[in-house]
């Protein structure tokens, strides 16, 4: 997870408009608790993150509000990449968030 600093560093890069939210992704395990290193190619894709900046004006529930540093859960498949310079961070719109992630730690439920 990145620090309230870290995540500070990154606001400005890019400015969300019109409902949309910008994220940085958790890091993916590249490790396993044996010491094993898992290839890039291996590492699943991850669907969590931690919030830089929004910008939601959410007229059916205005007590929605995301803050910088918030760790959510997101639809991937509606996330766009984009890197800038070094930052590599995520746009994604407010509805593809399913919510906000209260623990250190998530476990994600195979539903195939």
């Amino acid at each position: 997870m990145k620090s309230i600093e870290q995540i500070q560093e990154l606001k400005g890069l890019f400015k969300p408009r019109n409902n949309h939210v910008v994220l940085v992704l958790d890091e993916a395990m590249v490790k396993t608790e044996a010491g094993l290193h898992i290839p890039e190619v291996g590492v699943a894709q991850s669907v969590t993150g931690q919030v830089v900046e929004a910008a939601i004006k959410d007229k059916e529930d205005p007590d929605v509000e995301l803050r910088p540093g918030d760790r959510v859960y997101f639809n991937a498949f509606a996330a766009q990449k984009l890197t800038i310079g070094d930052a590599k961070i995520i746009v994604v719109q407010s509805e593809n968030i399913m919510g906000t992630i209260n623990s250190a730690e998530i476990v994600k439920e195979d539903n195939s």
